[in-house]
């Protein structure tokens, strides 16, 4: 390259606001050789034999990876931004760098000698897995797949080159682009910003009104990074959630789960999932074509489904693990650590998921505060569980001292509990249990 200067070579077309999947050509990295550290605030020390997993991100949902590498005796290697991070302190190596920016995670691969790279919990981080995996050889889902279904407008048209179900849909940069279309729509419709995850920026308009719809539009594009939104038809059913395993094709372990929803915000998930045997069949075959069409053998997915009596819509996939606490879960109904499944696979190591033979029933709540400021205060653990006892895991998002912002999407989340719920009916009495315990102190941190 010239000057030796490194860059990402992606190709991606837009025809009056619009992307389609089969134009994005995504080729290998050519990387200059680095002869300088990238930005590294925190580093340790290791021994020669010692494996080092590169884990993206240093959130709520990337902490399990981190302390549980290390209990494996892996050496780990953090990328992150600055900021109020739980998983930045815990890192043996902080690498600080976007999750975006590919060149730059490849080049820190490569200083630091890593051979194995994971990620959970969100999109954003998955095309640089894919990029970085690819070009050190490591076990990773294809960078063509990860740019596919971590863009809704991709993957929207993916499904629907293959036949597969999904809504109408379309996608732009200008609400004039779509405009014309969505009036020929039946509401309600849906909008999202294309490139983003934890119900941010997602909006429905029940009734068609070009002015409330343009508001949907530039609300969504507020939280999109590459300024496109993707709009479509809302689908009627039960939405569910869920993890799985794939190997060789195929589905080695999967769980379904009832996902719990106030408006657009994810609450929790609990187990037993909400649906019949028979539709979490036909939930769990959806998956397996749409990987097979993906080109998608082996990994981690995690997916948000609609089922009705006619079809299973596939709203989004991920190759990773799912957010919300939703491997917590999976752990303490089927003891089957995803985390480590996770981990293993990044390390070329046999995945063992062997479910027990009876699920227990479980559940998971996020929790937020409706104001934002400077958290001053949350209860402990011990002190929840000393008036609900079914509650085993808390895990924050962010420290005491750190600044919050309103719980409008799952981004904003302070933390989540995961908990055994026997029955299904038990799950609302925890969650008003535990939002009752939390004493969270929120300072107002507003100019007077």
């Amino acid at each position: 390259m010239d000057g030796g200067a490194a860059r990402l070579m992606n190709s991606i077309s837009v025809d009056d606001g619009k992307r389609d999947y089969r134009t994005v050509r995504t080729e290998s990295l050519c990387v200059s050789p680095v002869t300088t550290l990238p930005v590294c605030i925190k580093t340790g020390q290791c021994g020669e034999n010692t494996v080092r997993i590169m884990i993206l991100g240093a959130g709520i949902f990337q902490v399990p990876y981190i302390r549980l590498a290390q209990e494996m005796g892996l050496d780990t290697v953090v990328v992150s931004i600055s900021g109020d991070y739980p998983g930045i302190p815990m890192a043996d190596h902080y690498v600080e760098l976007s999750t975006t920016d590919t060149v730059g995670v490849l080049n820190a691969a490569r200083t630091w000698e890593i051979s194995a790279i994971c990620t959970g919990g969100t999109d954003v981080s998955v095309p640089t897995l894919a990029q970085v995996a690819e070009a050190l050889s490591l076990p990773a889902v294809s960078p063509q797949a990860a740019v596919t279904i971590s863009s809704k407008a991709l993957f929207r048209q993916f499904l629907h080159d293959n036949q597969l179900p999904c809504p109408k849909f379309c996608s732009g940069r200008t609400f004039e682009s779509i405009a014309f279309e969505l009036e020929t729509w039946n509401a309600p419709m849906v909008f999202k910003p294309e490139d983003s995850s934890g119900s941010r920026g997602v909006g429905i308009l029940d009734e068609w009104n070009a002015a409330e719809a343009r508001k949907r539009f530039e609300y969504a594009q507020g939280y999109s990074r590459s300024g496109v939104v993707c709009a479509e038809t809302f689908v009627e059913g039960v939405e569910v959630g869920g993890d799985g395993f794939m190997q060789g094709g195929r589905l080695a372990f999967s769980v379904v789960t009832h996902k719990h929803m106030d408006g657009l915000l994810v609450r929790g998930h609990s187990l037993p999932t909400n649906i019949t045997p028979e539709q979490e069949q036909r939930v769990c075959q959806a998956v397996e074509r749409t990987c097979a069409a993906l080109g998608y053998p082996d990994g981690p997915v995690n997916f948000d489904v609609i089922v009705n009596e006619r079809e299973v819509f596939i709203l989004e996939m991920g190759a990773r693990t799912g957010g919300n606490g939703i491997a917590d879960l999976i752990e303490l109904a089927t003891g089957v650590n995803v985390y480590r499944a996770v981990l293993e696979f990044a390390t070329g190591q046999t995945v063992s998921v062997s479910p027990e033979p009876t699920r227990k029933g479980c559940g998971t709540m996020v929790f937020g505060s409706a104001s934002g400021g400077i958290l001053r205060g949350v209860a402990s653990l011990d002190t929840v569980r000393r008036h609900v006892p079914e509650v085993c895991r808390m895990q924050l998002a962010v420290p005491p001292g750190a600044r919050i912002e309103p719980l409008i999407h799952n981004a904003n989340i302070i933390g989540y509990a995961a908990f055994h719920c026997p029955a299904a009916q038990d799950y609302d009495r925890i969650c008003r249990a535990l939002s009752d315990l939390l004493e969270l102190e929120v300072e107002d941190d507003r100019a007077s």
